[in-house]
């Protein structure tokens, strides 16, 4: 059987990966959508960052331990995604400001 020919669904990079064929049998069942474990795991982030399953420092952590590509390779709504997680959340920028708290026993 000939290998089929695949797109990753996060950077559009054309692959091989065949589970029936030779060493393909070997390989992990996400290759059939995805080139790399980065780009799988770039698409799993984005989709739970998305869900509300995890929060922006916790994407931003993820994106951060991968080999991202230029944002501009991946698909227009990861290159949004990637954006929103990796920007600072409003209000971030202000100072925190400290308050003494007061011993109501005394």
């Amino acid at each position: 059987m000939a290998k089929k020919n695949r797109q990753c669904t996060c950077c559009g990079i054309a692959y091989e990966y065949c589970p029936t064929c030779g060493n393909g049998q070997l390989k992990p069942s996400w290759m059939s959508e995805f080139c790399s474990e980065d780009c799988k795991t770039l698409f799993e982030t984005a989709t739970k960052f998305n869900l509300n399953i995890i929060t922006k420092e916790v994407a931003q952590k993820k994106l951060e331990s991968i080999n991202l590509k230029p944002v501009g390779k991946y698909t227009e709504m990861l290159q949004k995604d990637i954006k929103n997680i990796m920007s600072k959340p409003t209000g971030e920028n202000h100072e925190v400001v400290k308050t003494k708290e007061f011993n109501k026993a005394q």
